[in-house]
């Protein structure tokens, strides 16, 4: 069987300040190796803040800016780029999280999935992917006004993959 997901000698850390300016290497995940085949089904299992979700923040190139990646991450046998990462995010491969609690309640659910523009033209190109995007999850239009707090269990994780 083809190897769908490779992850291999992954590892993640981030730089932690302790009294004032001294920094520490704080190791979250270290060497981690898995890989999926086609057709396979995978559970990662651990105790909350043991890396499960950090793991797959990183195949899906949404880690924080602070995080250090060491490792390979191969999809279909091709080692992921940032950018790889992007195209595949939503279409290939998505998380669905288990909380919602990532949909800030104060923000409308169009421009929490627009994120940032630029300008007027950048969220006009945003606004019509996006609205592409979620009829294809069945959202309709007037998802877009809504607050997290008037989606369904459902609607909401539909919004976050």
């Amino acid at each position: 069987m083809e190897k769908l997901l490779d992850v291999e000698n992954v590892s993640i850390s981030f730089i932690q300040y302790t009294q004032g300016l001294n920094q520490r290497d704080l190791k979250v995940i270290t060497d981690l190796t898995l890989d999926v085949s086609e057709g396979e089904i995978l559970a990662v299992l651990g105790s909350s803040g043991s890396g499960k979700s950090l793991l797959a923040h990183a195949i899906l190139g949404i880690l924080p800016e602070n995080a250090n990646l060491n490792g390979k991450i191969k999809y279909k046998g091709k080692e992921l780029s940032q950018k790889d990462k992007e195209e595949i995010r939503g279409k290939d491969i998505a998380l669905i999280p288990q909380s919602v609690n990532f949909l800030d309640p104060l923000m409308k659910i169009s421009d929490q999935a627009i994120g940032h523009t630029e300008n007027d033209e950048e969220k006009k190109d945003k606004k019509t992917k996006q609205r592409e995007i979620f009829q294809h999850y069945n959202l309709g239009p007037e998802v877009d006004e809504m607050y997290p707090f008037q989606l369904s269990g459902g609607m909401a994780r539909r919004v976050l993959v």
